[in-house]
């Protein structure tokens, strides 16, 4: 019985992927303004599917961070090459289209090796008591999301700055343990394992997450925590919640829209950030904010667009195509490849400041590449931050062999975290390592140190968590003896 629920869910996964190949290429088809963008298009979106494609064909077992981390290449990669304006104008059409086929490259590199690597799956071991896994669920749920908002509106209101150095690290295990909090919310509300409360509790905290979140200005941090929940529903389910994915797209379209207003009058002349708020201000601002993109959304005024025809969208702000398009400009014709001196930054910076106190920072290889690429001024990157994401990094540095080579990585590194996920449930401890990897994996502007970085912290955060909770509940799990420790979970597929 389980394998033919197995077997249909594929089935339904399979049709939903053909049904969304055959919009996005007939949109390539209405849009694409020369012969040379379609088929940049048509290549970036094949190579953006092809992991879920030979994830679902192979049992669409454990996490799916591969197939994750590809289909976030459509929005930041393949929607911004279609778009008649903003790109076309720089780049000639044949730029475009290798460019593209160097990213479709990266990307087929990392389902080719993380398909070609599979080994058999683990056994699915037993599941644990479900009035038990409930309670733990509940508890995991609303301590994460907790500690989240405290961090959050710490951070808001300015007070967590006398952390000092401390500071990155108590973010790092807050965003975390929030992220994987959202993650399980999202889980615990597909199957109905959670009570009215329960639910009602936790959306409340995901929500007042999220808008804290916003007050900064940065949409990507509430959006990680949206997408983490989703995520756990959708592993949980099998279904995507197109109703809630439309609504959250119209919301963070508003707040796309006015952002640029909001920062003008709330941000720093010259930096990336903005004063601190209080909690009592962020009604106040966040209506303030829907208000401004309302009034630019619906502005028909044609002197405005006339002076800024390429108001940044959604899409413009997620477009990183760019990047491999300069990066492989410049180089080798005008600058040379970094022969990996970006990643040579590694071990300076695992180094505890305590021991090398003038260790670069994490962001000290994007730093090197705005530079070297002239993409920013050295004294600029101390205030502005310019992301390249991975493809682009291995191409500045090695050419179309770092591009290979570090698409193969990235294959590898999601096969063995998918596979050690599979059989498992959805909150068990290789679930939960496996979503915090998949969290910052879909950063598509993280570049190789700030991910591995990133995916340290949040592996350590993961087990701080899990193992706290564990020893909480301890006294449960005496009660049933016949059940290892650890927060479990019921996986019904």
């Amino acid at each position: 019985m389980l394998a033919n629920v197995n077997r249909q869910a594929q089935k339904e996964g399979m049709r939903a992927l053909l049904v969304g190949a055959v919009v996005l290429a007939l949109y390539g088809i209405v849009t694409a303004k020369s012969d040379y963008i379609l088929a940049a298009y048509l290549v970036l979106v094949f190579a953006c599917l092809l992991p879920t494609f030979l994830w679902l064909r192979s049992g669409a077992e454990g996490i799916p961070i591969l197939p994750a981390f590809a289909l976030a290449h459509l929005p930041y990669f393949a929607l911004s090459v279609i778009r008649p304006e903003g790109l076309l104008h720089l780049y000639e059409p044949e730029e475009i289209l290798v460019a593209s086929s160097t990213v479709s490259a990266f990307l087929i590199s990392a389902a080719a090796t993380a398909h070609l690597g599979r080994s058999a799956q683990r056994l699915r071991p037993p599941a644990p008591d479900p009035e038990q896994s409930a309670r733990q669920l509940s508890l995991l749920i609303l301590t994460g999301l907790s500690c989240g908002l405290v961090f959050q509106v710490g951070a808001a209101s300015g007070v967590l700055q006398l952390l000092d150095t401390l500071y990155g690290t108590a973010r790092s295990l807050a965003s975390t343990f929030a992220l994987v909090a959202c993650y399980c919310f999202g889980v615990g509300a597909g199957q109905r394992l959670l009570t009215k409360r329960d639910l009602l509790m936790g959306g409340l905290l995901v929500g007042a997450n999220v808008l804290v979140s916003w007050s900064s200005l940065f949409l990507v941090g509430g959006m990680m925590y949206l997408m983490a929940g989703t995520v756990g529903f959708v592993v949980a389910t099998g279904r995507v919640p197109w109703k809630s994915f439309l609504l959250v797209f119209a919301v963070v379209s508003v707040l796309q829209a006015g952002k640029r207003d909001m920062r003008d009058v709330y941000w720093y002349a010259g930096a990336n950030y903005g004063n601190t708020t209080s909690v009592a201000d962020l009604p106040d601002r966040l209506m303030e904010w829907t208000a401004r993109g309302i009034e630019v959304l619906t502005s028909s005024d044609a002197e405005f667009v006339e002076v800024d025809p390429n108001r940044p969208t959604v899409l413009d702000r997620t477009s990183l195509i760019r990047m491999m398009l300069w990066a492989q400009r410049m180089a080798p014709d005008m600058v040379e490849h970094l022969d990996g001196a970006t990643y040579a930054l590694l071990p300076q910076v695992l180094m505890p400041r305590f021991i090398f106190p003038d260790k670069p920072a994490s962001q000290a290889g994007m730093d090197m590449l705005n530079v070297h690429f002239a993409v920013l001024l050295e004294h600029e990157t101390e205030k502005t931050a310019v992301g390249w994401g991975l493809a682009a990094e291995a191409y500045a540095n090695f050419g179309y062999a770092g591009v290979l080579a570090m698409g193969a990585l990235v294959g590898i590194l999601a096969r063995v975290l998918t596979q050690r996920s599979a059989g498992h449930s959805g909150v068990s401890l290789p679930s939960l390592v496996a979503i915090a990897a998949l969290i910052n994996m879909i950063n598509m502007e993280a570049d190789f140190i700030g991910l591995f970085m990133s995916l340290l912290q949040s592996a350590v955060a993961v087990f701080v968590f899990y193992y706290a909770l564990s020893m909480l509940t301890r006294r449960e799990f005496r009660k049933h003896p016949g059940h290892a420790p650890g927060v479990g979970l019921v996986t019904r597929k």
